[in-house]
């Protein structure tokens, strides 16, 4: 499970740095352009552009986190169970903190 949702949040990441490429691509040509006076009165493309890299920047982020996170969850869960689904025998489970009495 952890492998499929893995994949999953590293295919949406793949697929929006292809997004973001393309539309940085885009961006910089139409401003080119429009320093060369060719494409005059698209400043709300610019605008938008612009709006839309930003949110696949912080998509893109978040993403990364979620993958990361998923991957030490991975981790952890593997150095807890052993290949078998059943637990280690060495591992040691720490003692809750008793409430003091005051």
């Amino acid at each position: 499970m952890f492998d499929q949702i893995s994949a999953e949040v590293e295919a949406e990441k793949n697929g929006l740095e292809n997004r973001y490429r393309t539309k940085a691509t885009n961006a910089a040509f139409l401003v080119e352009a429009m320093e060369n006076g060719s494409a005059s009165g698209r400043a709300s493309e610019i605008g938008e552009l612009t709006k839309s890299i930003l949110n696949c920047e912080r998509r893109i982020a978040v993403l990364s986190q979620q993958h990361l996170r998923m991957k030490e969850l991975r981790h952890s869960l593997d150095a807890i169970f052993d290949g078998k689904g059943s637990l280690e025998a060495d591992v040691k489970f720490p003692r809750p903190a008793r409430a003091g009495r005051g």
